[in-house]
């Protein structure tokens, strides 16, 4: 059946940068124009070819820095202020072309995300905020809501896996009908798996 959907990482470094660095072909990729141009053009570009070909495109806020990955949805250099307004100016920047289908609010929550407690850690009523906003600007878009690690009944699980917590604490938000959690399991959750019940190619 093939797929339909692509899933577009993304940081908020990323989004503010004024040119794409070095890692790419420019000579391969001559044909699209990308020499000297922004990330966020590059962007542009992709949603523009997977509509080209029929493909959705579901947004991932992949990691705050390009450098690394960050088990909170904010860093001290990218507070929960810039993620949320990072997210509604894609939002806004795309809310005429039904190709983006969906937002992943932040990818891979864990160590020390909790799903109730603390409100420096607790990513349920953050992905509430982050998910409102981006509705505010697009109510059209499904909200992608990633488990946590440590979940509040003392197990863990792999990296956005964990969604026990959802059954007494859901995420609710103005717009209904939109959210959708994601436990997604990679290859590197296979090991964690018990046995007889690991996923993916053995």
């Amino acid at each position: 059946m093939g797929f339909n959907a692509v899933r577009l990482p993304f940081s908020n470094e990323c989004l503010a940068a004024t040119s794409i660095n070095g890692s790419l072909n420019y000579w391969a990729n001559r044909a699209y124009g990308i020499e000297g141009k922004t990330p966020l053009f590059l962007m542009d570009a992709v949603i523009a070819r997977a509509k080209a070909n029929g493909l959705h495109i579901i947004l991932d806020r992949h990691r705050p820095s390009s450098a690394g990955q960050s088990p909170l949805w904010y860093t001290s250099a990218y507070p929960e202020s810039k993620w949320i307004a990072d997210w509604k100016m894609l939002a806004a920047r795309y809310k005429n072309d039904p190709t983006l289908i969906g937002a992943d609010l932040h990818n891979e929550p864990a160590g020390a995300a909790t799903w109730s407690g603390a409100a420096a850690t607790d990513w349920q009523p953050a992905a509430t905020r982050g998910g409102n906003a981006v509705l505010a600007s697009n109510p059209n878009l499904l909200i992608i809501i990633e488990g946590i690690e440590n979940q509040g009944n003392g197990t863990s699980t792999w990296w956005r896996g964990g969604l026990a917590d959802v059954k007494n604490k859901p995420v609710t938000l103005a717009t209904p009908n939109r959210v959708v959690y994601s436990p997604a399991c990679t290859a590197a959750c296979t090991a964690m798996a018990p046995p007889g019940r690991q996923v993916g190619p053995s």
